[in-house]
């Protein structure tokens, strides 16, 4: 007895697929194990030799097949194998089985047959698909009318492909969500004019202000169940799109797509909610990982601020780590937890209070008080307030403090004698003030050169020598505008003469204050301490040692 095989047969599935991107990967080993329903795959004859008998493809040794039944139809009184329904056969598994070229798509919701464009003879019929169709138990969702137009459609164009299923597709479920406009993410740095990268200037900050557009909202859907080629139901399932609509964000009334800022801050992502906050909080560091920070409402920073950044915000600041060599601005109040150890080249602005744990090597100008818990080191003060330095150790010693009011410390100087200047009654604020005052000075005597020249030349040359005897000649109408422009000039001239008078002052003696300025050290004054007090613009040298 002799086995005599209609196919090719190999190590690889006769018949497998992938998809990705919605695309088909086939992998067919051998195409003209394509089988119809009803093919012959395997006759095992008993006769021998004999020549009349249409030679096999492959020849292999009389066995007992494997099959499986569900594919393959055992004909025992021929005792041949025959092909079940339309596929490729081969050995799987060392079962003789036939595989329908079925493709499902990721959610089992349409099935395609896929037809042999290189052998047309092998074209499936209907009993062919309806074959595919019970042996895969797929739910009949298409009629025998529309598969045969299917079919004849896919043969006429020549495709790859015929549906011969279709379920529902699953629609997923998500919530509410928004798009920024906004990139959020951190750039390498920017690219100055000579090409080079300034890697502290990142952009990791994104502020927007109040009524800025954001993003674009997109409602969110309930989802909606599905069902797939086998009439088996596909819950919904929920899925992300975007970041929800957080705090201080809000649709725009004219367009309830459009979704803007209700309030000044900066723009955060954090848990897929995307909201805006007026208070920056920096987590850690301010480094390479964060750059440069400027931003227009307040800040803190819970790690450090590293050699070589700036910080600038027109709210308060407040930084819990050390500040090393940085540059420093605040229109509000600064307080840094950790102090201030910086060099030269850098700069410390407040132009509210400020307060410190120490300050060291550092430039710091402050529009109103400072307060330092521990010393200050070897600084260049400037303050328009009073400075306090009296918790701990208390200590000033080094540089120079410029104070406008009040200088209270524990310790001035050391016993090594290291050159320590404090002087109170300077207004740092002096040559801001005289110059909006000249400028003002200029402008006054502007307007007031314009009108005299007006009245000159609309009454007479002499009209300065006896302006009232000039307007009591004139006719009621012309007096009335003469006399109302000659009120003007007067009191135009009065603000000359005033502002004249304030600039002298300020000039000559500087500014006249409210209150008494003062030096107090409480314990130790040493030698190379140099303690000076102006009151009204004059240098006495009293100040107080408890």
């Amino acid at each position: 007895m002799q086995d005599w095989f209609y196919f090719q047969f190999g190590e690889k599935k006769p018949f497998d697929y992938t998809t990705k991107d919605n695309k088909v990967s086939l992998s067919i080993p051998y195409h003209q194990n394509l089988k119809k329903k009803g093919d012959l795959l395997i006759a095992q004859l008993v006769v021998e030799n004999n020549s009349a008998l249409k030679s096999p493809v492959v020849k292999g040794p009389t066995k007992k097949i494997e099959y499986d039944s569900y594919t393959v139809f055992h004909e025992t009184a021929r005792n041949v194998f025959m092909a079940k329904v339309y596929g490729f056969c081969g050995f799987v598994n060392n079962r003789l089985t036939v595989i329908p070229p079925l493709i499902l798509d990721s959610n089992q919701s349409i099935a395609r047959l896929y037809l042999n464009p290189e052998d047309p003879q092998k074209y499936p019929s209907i009993d062919d698909l309806f074959s595919v169709i019970e042996s895969k138990k797929i739910f009949p969702s298409i009629d025998k009318v529309q598969l045969e137009k299917n079919l004849a459609n896919a043969i006429d164009t020549k495709q790859k492909y015929v549906v011969i299923a279709r379920g529902r597709a699953m629609q997923e479920a998500y919530d509410d969500y928004v798009i920024s406009k906004i990139d959020l993410e951190k750039s390498v740095g920017k690219i100055d004019k000579d090409g080079r990268i300034d890697y502290k200037d990142r952009d990791s900050i994104k502020e927007v202000f109040e009524g800025d557009i954001i993003g674009q909202f997109y409602p969110g859907n309930p989802g909606k169940e599905g069902f797939s080629i086998f009439g088996e139901k596909v819950a919904i399932v929920t899925s992300i799109k975007g970041p929800a609509l957080g705090d201080n964000l809000y649709r725009d009334e004219d367009d309830n797509n459009v979704v803007k800022s209700r309030v000044n801050g900066y723009l955060s992502l954090k848990n897929s909610v995307l909201e805006v906050v007026e208070t920056l909080v920096i987590e850690g560091d301010v480094d390479y990982d964060i750059g440069n920070i400027e931003f227009s409402g307040s800040i803190e920073i819970k790690g450090k601020i590293s050699s070589g950044f700036s910080v600038t915000t027109f709210g308060n600041l407040t930084v819990h780590g050390v500040v090393e060599g940085a540059n420093l601005f605040s229109s509000n109040n600064m307080n840094l937890h950790g102090g201030v150890l910086s060099k030269e080249g850098y700069k410390i602005e407040c132009l509210g209070d400020f307060t410190a744990r120490y300050v060291q090597n550092a430039k710091v100008h402050v529009k109103k008080n400072m307060n330092i818990d521990d010393f200050i080191y070897h600084s260049n003060i400037i303050c328009n307030g009073k400075v306090q330095v009296t918790k701990k150790s208390g200590v000033i010693l080094g540089g120079q403090l410029i104070v406008k009011k009040e200088v209270e410390c524990n310790q001035a100087g050391n016993k090594n004698g290291i050159a320590t200047e404090i002087i109170v009654g300077v207004d740092q604020d002096l040559d801001e003030k005289l110059k909006v005052k000249r400028k003002e000075l200029n402008i006054l005597i502007d307007r007031k050169n314009y009108i005299e020249e007006q009245l000159k030349k609309k009454v007479s040359p002499g009209f300065f020598r006896d302006p009232e005897s000039a307007i009591s000649q004139l006719g009621d109408e012309l007096k009335a505008g003469i006399t109302t422009l000659f009120e003007q000039f007067q009191k135009l001239k009065t603000w000359v003469d005033k502002t004249e008078k304030e600039i002298e002052e300020l000039d000559t003696y500087g500014p006249k204050y409210d209150f008494i300025p003062k030096i107090i050290i409480h314990k130790n004054k040493f030698e190379g301490v140099k303690a000076v007090i102006y009151e009204n613009g004059k240098r006495i040298s009293e100040f107080e040692v408890n």
